[in-house]
């Protein structure tokens, strides 16, 4: 075998702000401390590069001692990790009713104090309305409301505005394990499946994605590539790689600043984020708290097989799998964007289980 010299190794330049990190990491994992969370992840972005300024998930693990970190801790769930976002996709779906026209600012639309029927379906709000505005709908996130706007919209129409914002595939983070989320095709859409994906229901998206397209509204309608890596330079300092900033515009910049103004309720005394506005700054939000699919938690699986146990001791018929969302399991996110006159951060936070 031949003698190998040591070589050294490549330099590489990373995106993140140590700071930023360091303060991320910490408000996470107090987070998902005080509510007792199985996890959660946030994801810190500059809007006008696409940088990951920071990245940190929960629970995390002592890179120094890595081989006792359980499974759970070692997968990055900012990228991994697909959820139904739920109510943060309205303010896409509101984006690309502004950009087709089928919606004016000052309407006002019947929310039908509460519930609607689509088919077999019921969909609510967790609070009843009868009339609301744009912002309105927004600001209180009315699921009636999203609904009633997808319906002008129509399925491709908004399968295409989400496509756009960066969902159904993946960003070309260069992280491994991406997930690319789910969002299906729009022709074997129901009317159900329309109103569900409107306010984020029946659809996977990651934090990458979530932020990516969160930060296209914040600086006027361009999508950047994530990017976590700025170069690689050999051992003499010399560049071997440099990644470039790439984007693509996906809405108006006049459409992006209306959509901003309503986020800006959000946070106000009335909305449904009231807890994330900051003394000194403007904020720009939206709140999104999704049911979870019955079938992805312990606790049901856990539930389901001791009924089937219990059955067959009985000699009883075996009970149906139980399908749908779970009545007390939710995964609950806030993205905002801070100042909101002329955003520097963009940011997701999702917490699983609280």
């Amino acid at each position: 075998r031949p003698d190998l010299a040591p070589a050294a190794g490549h330099t590489v330049k990373l995106t993140i702000d140590k700071k930023l990190q360091f303060i991320t990491e910490n408000a996470l994992s107090k987070a998902v401390e005080l509510y007792k969370a199985k996890g959660g992840t946030a994801v810190v972005m500059d809007p006008y590069s696409g940088d990951i300024l920071a990245m940190a998930s929960a629970p995390d693990f002592d890179p120094n001692n890595f081989g006792a970190a359980g499974l759970d801790a070692l997968r990055n769930r900012s990228v991994v990790d697909a959820y139904e976002p739920g109510s943060t996709i309205k303010v896409f779906t509101m984006a690309a009713a502004l950009q087709h026209r089928v919606v004016r600012l000052g309407e006002n639309i019947y929310c039908e104090n509460g519930m609607i029927e689509i088919g077999r379906h019921k969909i609510k709000d967790s609070h009843p309305h009868k009339w609301l505005d744009l912002t309105g709908i927004i600001q209180k996130s009315s699921n009636i409301g999203a609904t009633k706007i997808a319906q002008r919209l129509g399925k491709r129409r908004l399968y295409t505005a989400l496509r756009l914002f960066g969902f159904g595939h993946k960003t070309g983070l260069l992280l491994p394990g991406e997930r690319s989320g789910h969002l299906g095709r729009w022709r074997r859409w129901s009317e159900a499946k329309l109103s569900n994906v409107s306010f984020g229901q029946g659809m996977t998206a990651t934090s990458v994605q979530m932020a990516a397209a969160l930060s296209a509204l914040a600086n006027g309608g361009l999508l950047f590539r994530p990017r976590i890596a700025l170069e690689i330079r050999d051992a003499n300092g010399a560049p071997v790689v440099h990644y470039r900033k790439r984007w693509r515009r996906v809405v108006s910049q006049r459409v992006t600043r209306r959509v901003l103004d309503m986020m800006a309720t959000v946070v106000k005394k009335g909305g449904t984020g009231e807890e994330a506005a900051l003394a000194g700054y403007s904020v720009a939000g939206k709140t999104g708290t999704a049911q979870k699919v019955a079938a992805t938690s312990a606790k049901r699986a856990r539930a389901q097989a001791e009924a089937l146990a219990e059955a067959a001791r009985l000699g009883k018929p075996l009970p149906r799998k139980k399908t749908g969302y779970a009545e007390d399991l939710y995964l609950a996110s806030f993205m905002g964007v801070v100042p909101a006159s002329r955003p520097r951060l963009a940011i997701v936070v999702a917490v699983d289980e609280p």
